[in-house]
């Protein structure tokens, strides 16, 4: 009976995890289909494979009930009342843990500046500001020689070599 028992409250615990799992699965199936009217090919190997997800959690749920099953066979067995003990509290198939799921999940997140900027690829998780093209609108060179030039001034404020263009400067040169 105790060892029943100490095999039975994680086996309960983990058919609830189960349960959530296949729960966000099933949400986040519903919001990709409705967050868009035509569906890209993207969203729906996405679609394809929650439902994949949600297939085998299916399975594993039902062969944790089939365990817990087994083990309130087994208290059976040793003619244990587990329905009285205020311990053991088996959960039945088709009965969802709905006490511990939040109830707000409807309202959307407001996204702030730096969190858009940091999912475009603007700017790092650290606030660094990255010079990308979408960013800027100068042309290849000059977005090159600028980068350079921070490089250096963050580096210790190496300045530029000039460059000569008279075609004598390298007139010593046999």
């Amino acid at each position: 009976v105790k060892q029943v028992k100490k095999e039975l409250n994680p086996l309960i615990q983990t058919i609830k995890q189960s349960l959530r799992k296949k729960r966000l699965c099933e949400k986040e199936i519903k919001h990709i289909h409705n967050s868009s009217s035509s569906i890209s090919s993207q969203q729906n190997r996405k679609i394809t494979s929650l439902i994949d997800d949600q297939d085998s959690l299916e399975k594993h749920i039902n062969e944790l009930f089939s365990s817990q099953k087994s083990l309130l066979q087994r208290l059976k067995d040793c003619e244990y009342n587990y329905e009285e003990d205020p311990e053991i509290n088996p959960l039945k198939i088709g009965e969802t843990c709905e006490e511990e799921e939040p109830k707000d999940e409807d309202e959307p997140e407001i996204e702030t500046e730096l969190q858009k900027n940091i999912r475009l690829g603007d700017v790092t998780a650290f606030g660094t500001s990255l010079h990308t093209k979408s960013s800027r609108l100068e042309d290849t060179k000059d977005d090159f020689n600028d980068y350079i030039q921070q490089q250096l001034q963050n580096q210790g404020g190496i300045a530029k070599r000039k460059r000569e263009n008279s075609s004598d400067s390298d007139s010593g040169f046999i």
